[in-house]
């Protein structure tokens, strides 16, 4: 009796040639030169090694519902960005989350309920060119090979913290190492593919591509 080609465990290692990507092999990027806080260095570093979770974002186009004699066409409406997500491990200095803390409370004072931030010039960090100058950047999340070469990006453009999540704390847990949420806004997304050293593919020279 003939067999569908989904039964054959050569056909689906032919669709794996590289043994799957790894969940676990990403970092994540936050440039932190153009954020307002003062009395941090090295942030950028510490946030790369103790982010220890998040996600590549999905990728959305509205649907707009036309009725027709009792039928529904569905047809493609605006593109949509959901908000992004990042888990910190967080260490007894707290600089990390101090970090959040303060660009945060630029953004918006909590008492003052006013920004310190400089707003109607052209964003230096983002590559957004809006007028977002000093309060957000571009997130990356890198994604490696087993190898350990670089093979994509991913890069939030406009990023800013809108979330910084709680902290539990619980007398009951020994030996827990804190962790908390910072979910992010930003204006759109883009992904491209990298080479070895990490530098943008062309697409038409190989089969995977820039787009936005």
């Amino acid at each position: 009796m003939a067999t569908g080609r989904g039964f054959e465990i050569n056909s689906f290692a032919r669709a794996l040639p590289h043994g799957g990507a790894r969940a676990n092999l990403f970092s994540v990027s936050i440039p932190t030169n153009i954020i307002p806080v003062v009395g941090h260095t090295n942030t950028a570093e510490a946030i790369e090694l103790t982010a220890k979770a998040t996600t590549i974002p999905p990728s959305t186009i509205e649907p707009v519902e036309v009725p027709f004699y009792g039928r529904t066409f569905r047809l493609p409406g605006g593109r949509t960005f959901d908000d992004w997500e990042t888990t910190i491990t967080n260490d007894e200095d707290f600089k990390v989350r101090d970090f959040f803390e303060k660009w945060s409370n630029s953004i918006n004072g909590h008492g003052t309920n006013v920004s310190s931030v400089l707003q109607g010039t052209a964003n230096q960090g983002g590559g957004g060119g809006g007028i977002r100058n000093g309060y957000t950047t571009d997130a990356i999340v890198t994604q490696y090979g087993k190898d350990g070469d670089k093979i994509r990006e991913y890069k939030m453009v406009d990023a800013w913290p809108h979330t910084i999540g709680e902290i539990t704390l619980d007398w009951a847990e020994n030996g827990t190492i804190q962790e908390f949420a910072v979910t992010w806004a930003f204006s759109w997304w883009e992904s491209v593919a990298t080479d070895q050293s990490g530098n943008p593919l062309s697409s038409g020279n190989n089969s995977r591509t820039t787009h936005s």
